[in-house]
């Protein structure tokens, strides 16, 4: 395990973040191109911008991780690959990854790159770390939902580098376990996409119409907490934000910063006051310590206050021809951004402001407090919304942007040198290339004993003369101490290497022709792949038919046994009464369980396959280390076993799909996927994997879940009367609350009738008339 403890890790959504960020004391930053990473909606990274953000890091000593934690699509394999070789030429400390595909195109074809579990793995506990160790990931990013004590836990383990978030937003969905903006809008989170319909008002039907901002959360401030989550040993600490402005970045990194340093100091109570202060000139929503607190659980959400972050700025007097009349409550001035939001909570994007007609002071360029002014906007501004300010304009510049090298890879040889008699030996190695040369010149005994003719070599030929190769190490042998001129030296050396170099940089063109190829490596990687699955596979057993499994509650069993015969049915595992044994019941796995559970759970599975139950469905990548230490304990026990992965683990492409089957007997593809994107992954295996597919058929798929306490309701809406309910369910003694559509999800068509079904009823009535094709129907407003 890395002995790098307690790095500052910042968020940098363009290169002058980034470059921000480390000149004000951040250790690292994370930072995605513009595609394939979890916050597409921002500005991002060019390939050139990451370049010069590489050779800062490289040459300040920093670091940068490169964030792909998006899941891809199977026909953005291609690219995908195209946009990660690019990426990895410029070296990146570690590349951040959701998908599994992902994860195994870059172990496999980049073997040596460094990677991280995103938070969107949704990794909580030690099975979970166990896991990513043995598939070869060198970081954990945890999930948000974690506690205090269960981190404390996982710690003291050290199992693997972890690292946490500790301040910026917080998602009110566990992670990897949203789908509330598809739902609603097509625009996904697990895709960078996420449109943040957390923070919106919605209606509780159920009483009297009341409403609130239900699944709004409040925002993390760890900065008084620091001393003991350092003594924890955790890796690094991670500053969410890659949507925000340079102020905010500016204004917690110094804060942090500020109490690392000092928090072994005698006297912490002043760098935390120091710091907050710092922290308040950035605007946010209420401080807390989100889920780290356990007893903070009922207080995560604020219902009752606006789903926003800001300032108070200002009451709108007056709105005319594009032009708001504002009665100051901050002092406001040019390039500061606010955004305007009505008594209903309904609010304008953020604008910034360029022009002030100040009524108070003529001729001013700023607005005090309590002063009246005239700035233009161009949004719908209503009259009787307020303005709140979103972020500050700043005259900090970071080191010129333009004038930043760009990064250029040293590329590290060895050198052997012989010399013995009138010969002179050079063996040179890089990578796999070896090339030698041998020269003969007359050569004398150097007469003067105090020449250090080895020192003198070393020096000579450690300038190669090239900005792209560097000698790593260079051993010299000689029998004599031999006198070599250094005009001979030098012609040695300088021959030696143009010819070493020319080869060198023909392999590695021949290299590149193979490998941008498009579609090869991909391809290839799929083949073989399948090749490992197929040497597997019997072909007759139950685990290659298609199989149709319909989640329930136990009280739905008669009746979906009668709406949808022929089929499996499945129950939460917590609900594993005797009347179900020796039915074939799938038994259904908690996607989120504590570490005080996972005793009970590996106990209860353990005792229900003695009983003769094999069948599971999987929905986490914990589970996977479960199955995996019981087989080794009891193998025969274990080695007819049926799991089924199944929401919300995602299968999002081909790769991902035939990785998984080495753990699982079948999957099931991502819900978010349309008819022809899923048939797209089918169409790329071979039939005979065909039967170990599902589709997710119908049901309610939880849109979020969450450890934060909500309000429980059968019948909550939006803005555009979409319904919802909320419900409190239990896993194995760990309470969730989840959201669920009020419409049941029904997909359009089977895309194939070798692909087996997937229905899931725990979420609502299986007799609902009320249907959605998902996320394709609607649109923000």
């Amino acid at each position: 395990m890395s002995k790098l403890l307690g790095e500052l890790l910042a968020p940098a959504g363009n290169l002058e973040s980034a470059i921000a960020a480390l000149e004000n004391g951040a250790d690292a930053v994370y930072a995605g191109f513009s595609k394939f990473n979890a916050r597409e909606m921002n500005e991002n990274f060019l390939l050139q911008d990451m370049s010069k953000l590489s050779a800062y890091c490289k040459a300040h000593n920093k670091r940068y991780y490169n964030t792909f934690n998006t899941l891809i699509k199977e026909e953005e394999l291609d690219e995908f690959y195209h946009t990660l070789n690019e990426a990895i030429t410029l070296e990146p400390d570690a590349l951040i990854v959701q998908d599994i595909g992902v994860a195994t195109i870059i172990k496999e074809l980049f073997p040596n790159q460094k990677i991280h579990t995103s938070t969107q793995m949704g990794i909580h506990n030690s099975l979970g770390l166990e896991w990513a160790k043995n598939f070869g990931f060198d970081r954990v990013i945890l999930e948000r939902q974690i506690t205090l004590n269960e981190l404390k836990t996982l710690a003291k383990q050290n199992l693997i580098e972890l690292e946490i978030f500790i301040h910026g937003a917080l998602c009110c969905s566990i992670s990897g376990n949203c789908i509330f903006s598809s739902w609603i809008g097509g625009y996904s989170g697990n895709r960078g996409k996420c449109k943040q319909p957390c923070r919106r008002r919605y209606y509780d039907h159920t009483k009297n119409n009341k409403n609130g901002f239900y699944f709004s959360t409040t925002d993390l401030c760890m900065v008084d907490t620091m001393r003991d989550l350092l003594e924890l040993g955790i890796s690094s600490f991670k500053i969410e934000g890659r949507l925000k402005r340079l102020d905010y970045i500016i204004s917690t990194v110094k804060a942090y910063r500020k109490v690392i340093d000092e928090a072994f100091n005698e006297n912490l109570k002043l760098p935390i006051s120091e710091a907050k202060q710092i922290l308040s000139s950035a605007p946010s929503r209420v401080w807390s310590h989100g889920f780290f607190d356990e007893k903070n659980h009922d207080r995560v959400v604020t219902p009752l206050r606006m789903g926003v972050a800001g300032k108070l700025a200002g009451t709108i007097l007056n709105v005319k021809d594009g032009e708001v009349k504002i009665k100051a409550s901050t002092f406001l001035k040019l390039g500061d951004r606010i955004r305007f939001i009505s008594l209903d909570s309904k609010q304008t994007p953020s604008i910034t402001i360029r022009k002030i007609k100040n009524l108070s002071r003529p001729g001013a360029s700023n607005i005090k407090l309590g002063e009246e002014a005239i700035i233009n906007c161009d949004a719908e501004v209503l009259k009787e919304a307020k303005a709140y300010l979103v972020g500050n304009a700043l005259t900090y510049s970071t080191s010129s942007l333009d004038r930043l090298p760009e990064f250029k890879k040293n590329k590290k040889f060895d050198l052997s040198l012989q010399v013995k008699n009138s010969t002179i030996k050079l063996l040179a190695t890089f990578n796999n290339t070896i090339f030698d040369k041998t020269i003969t010149d007359t050569l004398e005994e150097a007469k003067n004993k105090n020449l250090d003719m080895e020192a003198n070599l070393k020096k000579i030929f450690a300038q190669t003369a090239n900005d792209n190769y560097k000698l790593n190490n260079i051993n010299i042998e000689q029998d004599k101490n031999y006198f070599i001129p250094t005009s001979l030296a030098k012609k040695i050396r300088r021959d030696f290497y143009q010819d070493f170099f020319s080869l060198l940089d023909k392999n590695e063109s021949q290299n590149e022709d193979k490998g941008h190829h498009k579609g090869n490596q991909i391809s290839l990687l799929r083949t073989r792949l399948i090749k490992e699955l197929e040497t597997n596979c019997c072909h007759t057993n139950k685990n290659c038919r298609p199989t149709s499994v319909v989640a329930i509650s136990p009280t739905d069993y008669k009746r979906a046994k009668k709406n949808y015969p022929n089929c499996n049915y499945a129950l939460d595992i917590g609900k594993a009464s005797p009347d179900f044994l020796g039915k074939e019941i799938f038994w259904i796995l908690p996607f989120f369980l504590n570490e005080n559970n996972l005793l009970a759970l590996t106990s209860k599975i353990d005792k229900l396959v003695t009983k003769g139950e094999g069948n599971f469905l999987i929905t986490s990548i914990y589970q996977l280390t479960i199955f995996e230490k019981l087989k080794q304990t009891n193998a025969k026990a274990f080695e007819n076993l049926s799991l089924i992965l199944v929401y919300p683990l995602q299968v999002n492409n081909s790769i991902s799909l035939l990785k998984i089957l080495n753990f699982v007997d079948k999957a099931t593809l991502w819900v978010e996927l349309s008819n022809e994107e899923q048939l797209e992954i089918v169409n790329a295996v071979p039939q005979f994997l065909w039967p170990k597919l599902l589709q997710y058929k119908e049901g309610y798929p939880a849109l979020l879940s969450t450890r934060a306490t909500l309000i429980e309701s059968n019948d909550i809406k939006d803005d555009h009367g979409l319904p919802f309910k909320i419900v409190k369910n239990e896993f194995l003694g760990l309470p969730l609350f989840q959201l669920f559509s009020g419409k049941k999800f029904l997909a359009t068509s089977n895309i194939k009738n070798q692909v087996g079904s997937f229905y899931d009823f725990r979420g609502g009535d299986m007799d609902n008339d009320l249907t959605d094709q998902f996320n394709f129907n609607y649109r923000w407003v």
